[in-house]
């Protein structure tokens, strides 16, 4: 089983992760089972068993779900600027590393305003 790059640095940055924690992700991005089995509902969407599994191999999930209208979809790379700050990274630091990211003139919107913010892939 391959796993996509964003999962294996996510495993490789954060080793210490319970085994328990471990099992169930394992289980999750199995490719035997059920593949309808709803595996994640939150906020009136759901995420199955064959879209998760989509994480194996360099595949990405795609979910045929139509996102709530006021949605906001970060670029990829935001998740590397969170992961490369130190623990104690002051507010200050913080904002200025995410401006880009963050700032509503350059999204156009105020992620405020949003119902659901997520990474896009």
């Amino acid at each position: 089983m391959h796993i996509c790059p964003f999962v294996a640095q996510c495993v490789k940055q954060f080793p210490k992760i319970p085994h328990a924690d471990r099992v169930v992700a394992d289980y999750a991005l199995a490719e035997m089972g059920d593949p309808s089995e709803i595996l994640c509902d939150m906020y009136e969407m759901y995420i199955r068993q064959e879209e998760l599994s989509c994480l194996n191999a360099g595949r990405w999930v795609n979910s045929m779900q139509a996102p709530p209208a006021r949605a906001h979809f970060f670029e990829p790379s935001f998740s590397v600027v969170l992961s490369n700050l130190k623990s104690n990274a002051t507010t200050q630091v913080i904002l200025e590393r995410c401006a880009m990211y963050l700032d509503p003139d350059t999204l156009g919107h105020d992620l405020s305003s949003c119902d659901m913010i997520n990474e896009h892939s």
